[in-house]
C-alpha cells in the first residue's frame, strides 16, 4: 500500500483525529514533501527530580512529557519520532522504535480540538460515527466507560478492533495484515480546546497495564490550556 500524502490544512475540532485514520490502520506515517509542513511536537521533558517536586511523576523509569495544557508519562523505550516521520495534526505523538518489524509499533497520540464541537457525548457520538464509516468493515467499537482524568472535569473511554491489510511501511518494508485494539480518550475541560488521546498496538502487543498507567499520569491544567489557545489566536491574527 502507498501511503497517502497528508493534507497541510485538517479540518478543525474532532476532525483534525478523524482525518488521520487512514493512515493510523496501517501504521503508516505521511511522506512530507517540499514546502509541506509537518507537526509541531512538544519536545520538553520533566526531570525524575523535577517531577518528583510538582507531583507530576509518573511509574519508575518512565519519562515524564509536558506541553501546554497537560502533561503526562510514556515507558523509557519509547520517544518522538523524527520530524519526517511525524503525523500532522497531533500535538503529541510518541511511540515505541520502528525499525521495520512486520507489524506496527504501540503509539500514542494526543489531540486538541479547538472547535466547539459540543459537550461529552456529542464528542463521542462525532467520533464514533467517523470511526465507523473509516475503519475497515471488520472493526467493532466497545461500550465506552467514565474513567478519572486528574484535572479534568470529565472523561470517557471506549476501545476499537480492526484488521489491516498486508502493507508497506514508510521504511519499505513489509507490514504483515494485523488485528489492532485502540483506546480512545475523550477529556472533558470549561470551553476550548479540548483533549483527547489514542492509544494503538496490534493486539498481540497492546498491555492493559501500560494504557492504565499513562492514562493515570495525565494531569491537565485547564488555565494553560486556554492561555495557549488564546495565544495562538492572536499570533494567527497577527499573521493574517
Amino acid at each position: 500500500m502507498s501511503h497517502p500524502r497528508a493534507h497541510r490544512a485538517l479540518t478543525p475540532g474532532l476532525m483534525a483525529p478523524l482525518a488521520l485514520t487512514a493512515l493510523l490502520l496501517a501504521g503508516c506515517s505521511p511522506d512530507v514533501g517540499p514546502g509541506e509542513e509537518t507537526q509541531e511536537l512538544p519536545s520538553a521533558t520533566v526531570s525524575d527530580d523535577e517531577a518528583a517536586a510538582s507531583g507530576q511523576a509518573g511509574p519508575d523509569g518512565w519519562i515524564t512529557r509536558q506541553s501546554a495544557g497537560f502533561t503526562l508519562s510514556t515507558p523509557e523505550d519509547w520517544h518522538v519520532p523524527e520530524e519526517q516521520y511525524r503525523l500532522q495534526g497531533p500535538v503529541l505523538q510518541v511511540e515505541f522504535p520502528f525499525t521495520g518489524q512486520p507489524t506496527p509499533p504501540p503509539r500514542l497520540l494526543g489531540f486538541l480540538e479547538r472547535g466547539a464541537v459540543g459537550d461529552l457525548a456529542t464528542r463521542e457520538s462525532l467520533l464514533r460515527a467517523m470511526l465507523e464509516s473509516q475503519l475497515p468493515a471488520d472493526a467493532t467499537l466497545g461500550e465506552s466507560t467514565t474513567v478519572e482524568v486528574d484535572g479534568a472535569d470529565d472523561a470517557v473511554e471506549f476501545e476499537s478492533t480492526y484488521t489491516t491489510e498486508d502493507s508497506t511501511s514508510y521504511l519499505d518494508t513489509e507490514l504483515q495484515g494485523t488485528t489492532f485494539r485502540q483506546v480512545e480518550l475523550l477529556i472533558e475541560t470549561e470551553g476550548t480546546p479540548k483533549l483527547g488521546f489514542r492509544y494503538s498496538a496490534p493486539t498481540a502487543d497492546f498491555d492493559e497495564q501500560t494504557w492504565e498507567r499513562i492514562r493515570d499520569s495525565i494531569q491537565v491544567r485547564q488555565d494553560e490550556l486556554r492561555e495557549a489557545a488564546e495565544e495562538e489566536v492572536t499570533d494567527d491574527a497577527v499573521e493574517g
